[in-house]
């Protein structure tokens, strides 16, 4: 099982040229990069985070269903990612149905959020990209 998350770029507009495509490509790959790097330094703050560290982010590749764009995908394949990511116990309000366990509050894996901190930082790069090539081309 492995965990990601996915930015896509969709091409919706017919004037958009292939300058434009291979601009919005290379933006992807470099959101791609920054958004593994952050989450990994995110990751990496849990004492034993083990393999679950070492995210990475695939190519620039063929959005599925599509005729036009391209994703990246950020990914960390422990399985254990995905109880670090989101946690186990802590959100949780109501108590308790086992009855050795109803007097402990909060137990469990606190969220980490790596892989939602990651994305944000990679969109946010993958944006910046964006508007500083339109920028250029006007």
């Amino acid at each position: 099982m492995k965990i990601k998350s996915t930015v896509q770029v969709n091409k919706r507009f017919d004037h958009v040229t292939r300058e434009y495509s291979d601009a919005i490509e290379r933006a992807l790959v470099e959101a791609g990069a920054v958004g593994a790097e952050v989450a990994s330094s995110h990751a990496a703050q849990r004492s034993r985070s083990g393999a679950m560290a070492n995210v990475r982010h695939t190519p620039a590749l063929p959005l599925r269903g599509a005729r036009h764009g391209a994703d990246v995908v950020i990914y960390s394949s422990p399985y254990y990612a995905t109880y670090q990511n989101w946690g186990t116990l802590s959100s949780r309000t109501r108590k308790l149905k086992q009855p050795g366990r109803r007097k402990r509050e909060g137990v469990g894996v606190r969220p980490l959020y790596f892989m939602e901190k990651g994305r944000s930082a990679g969109r946010k790069v993958l944006l910046a990209r964006l508007a500083n090539h339109i920028r250029k081309v006007r």
